[in-house]
């Protein structure tokens, strides 16, 4: 009888530990697949209509007068196709087939990306879901993105 009371006590307070156990590896890995970073692998396609309309009006009035202007943004934008993987390396294929490689970080919010040659991208990542990647790119001196914020959604 002294023997089953231990075992009925110890029951308990085993499964306890267990429960908190399983409950952290649970908890751990579910952080860890939303992480910013696992969120961001993949491939994702340029959302024309929201990006658009980040436009400013001075930019869309000009883009909307020269046919050639407009063409040329199509061009670099439509069908953009960035892929993240998870190894560090970064593509960027654009609707005429030209590919950039690189490679990519995430620092909290900064998005830096370097092609093959050297030159270097930061981006701030304004929104990142599972289906969804806003960016915003920033001036270089006096030149401003035709495009302040960019959006991309997730292509399945």
């Amino acid at each position: 009888m002294n023997i089953f009371s231990k075992t009925i006590k110890i029951q308990p307070v085993l499964l306890t530990v267990l429960a908190t156990m399983l409950f952290f590896t649970v908890n751990s890995r579910a952080q860890g697949a939303s992480s910013p970073e696992t969120l961001l692998i993949g491939s994702w396609i340029f959302a024309q209509a929201p990006s658009f309309s980040s436009m400013d009006q001075e930019d869309r009035e000009l883009m909307e007068s020269s046919p050639q202007l407009k063409a040329s943004v199509q061009t670099s934008y439509l069908n953009r196709i960035l892929t993240f993987s998870s190894n560090g390396l970064f593509s960027q294929t654009d609707r005429s087939g030209k590919t950039l490689e690189g490679t990519w970080s995430l620092q909290g919010q900064t998005l830096n990306i370097q092609s093959a040659s050297g030159s270097i991208w930061t981006l701030l990542v304004v929104s990142l879901g599972p289906d969804q990647l806003v960016v915003q790119q920033s001036a270089k001196g006096e030149a401003r993105p035709i495009l302040p914020v960019i959006y991309f959604t997730k292509n399945q």
